[in-house]
Formats: C-alpha cells, sequence, structure tokens
C-alpha cells in the first residue's frame, strides 16, 4: 500500500497545488452566480448554430409549416367533400367512404417537433376560424393582448425561481461531484483514517 509522505501530506494541509503554489483561498469550485435576465440572442444564435445553421432551421421551419397545412387542408377539405355529399343527398352506405380509410401515424421522436406542429396547428385552426367567423377576430385580438400582458408579468417570477432554484441546487451538486471523485483518490493513497480525522 501506497503512504503519503511528509512533504505531500504538508503540501495538501497547506491547501498547495500540485506545482506547490498556495491558492488565495481553500475553496475548490467558485460560487456560482445568478444571471439577470431572459434568454440571450448569442445563446439563441448558439442553438440555431448547434442545429445545423440558419438554413437548416428555416427549412425545418417550413418543412413544419408544410406538413401542419397539409393536414389543415385535409380536414377542411374532407369537411368540404361531406358537405357536397349531403347536399347531393347521396347515401354513405352505396359508396366507398365507409371503407376503413387509410391513416397516417407518424410518431414524432423529439418533443420540440410535437410543439412546433401544435402550434401550427392551433394558428392555422386560428386563422380558418376568423375567415369563416370574421367577429371572431376581435375575441382573439382581445384574448391575444390578454395572454401576452399575462405572460410578461407572470413568466418573470416563475423564471427568477427557477434560477434561485438552480443556484441553490448547485452547491450541493458541486460537493457531491467533488465528494464522488476524492472518494476513489482518498482509497488508492490509503488514507481513510487521515482524512476522517481531518
Amino acid at each position: 500500500m501506497f503512504e503519503m509522505d511528509a512533504a505531500a501530506k504538508v503540501s495538501v494541509e497547506s491547501g498547495a497545488g500540485v506545482d506547490g503554489s498556495i491558492e488565495g483561498s481553500s475553496r475548490l469550485v467558485k460560487e456560482e452566480e445568478k444571471a439577470i435576465g431572459g434568454l440571450s440572442k448569442r445563446a439563441t444564435c448558439l442553438y440555431v448554430r448547434a442545429a445545423g445553421g440558419p438554413c437548416v432551421v428555416a427549412m425545418l421551419a417550413v418543412a413544419f409549416l408544410v406538413f401542419v397545412g397539409a393536414q389543415m387542408f385535409a380536414n377542411v377539405w374532407l369537411q368540404y367533400w361531406v358537405d357536397s355529399m349531403q347536399a347531393k343527398k347521396t347515401a354513405f352506405a352505396n359508396e366507398t367512404s365507409t371503407q376503413s380509410p387509410v391513416k397516417v401515424d407518424i410518431r414524432v421522436p423529439f418533443f420540440l417537433e410535437m410543439v412546433v406542429q401544435s402550434l401550427l396547428s392551433i394558428a392555422l385552426q386560428l386563422l380558418i376560424s376568423v375567415y369563416v367567423y370574421k367577429v371572431f377576430s376581435i375575441v382573439l385580438g382581445a384574448s391575444v393582448v390578454v395572454y401576452l400582458l399575462l405572460d410578461r408579468w407572470l413568466n418573470v417570477g416563475v423564471r427568477e425561481v427557477k434560477k434561485l432554484d438552480n443556484v441553490a441546487r448547485s452547491a450541493v451538486i458541486v460537493h457531491l461531484a467533488t465528494t464522488l471523485q476524492g472518494v476513489a483518490v482518498i482509497r488508492v493513497f490509503g488514507c481513510h483514517k487521515w482524512f476522517t480525522n481531518k
């Protein structure tokens, strides 16, 4: 078993580094500070670059828009088709429309994809509703204004609470991580009793 020599013990006790220099404080990590404000433009640009660049993100947005638009067009076309069938007073039992329609089952691999599709679907449904019922635009406009005001007012508090929670947990997480890394070193040098007494 490896024993720690006297020079190494003095170095560890005094807080000296590997090169023998003594740090100004005995802390291993710098205390985390809480950031101010929301998501910066720089962070957004980094996410866009990590996703493949602006061209890839724009192509994905267009693809989502086409996909959701096709779904909405299918619903509108189906309603138009049903209305025209009822206008002709044709019985559905004699037509092939009662056969099981082809169902497209698309499993979305990422949560973001589902969110974007849902948001585009809602937006297009609202646009169709405004197109069909013109008066609905007044109610929709008032609802959007109220939502934006509440979002601006309430999200600040939620964001600040989350930041405080992250800062409070940071010390515990760093302590656990350094402890787990240090246990292996203590076992290698066989200094259980010495560190327990410390």
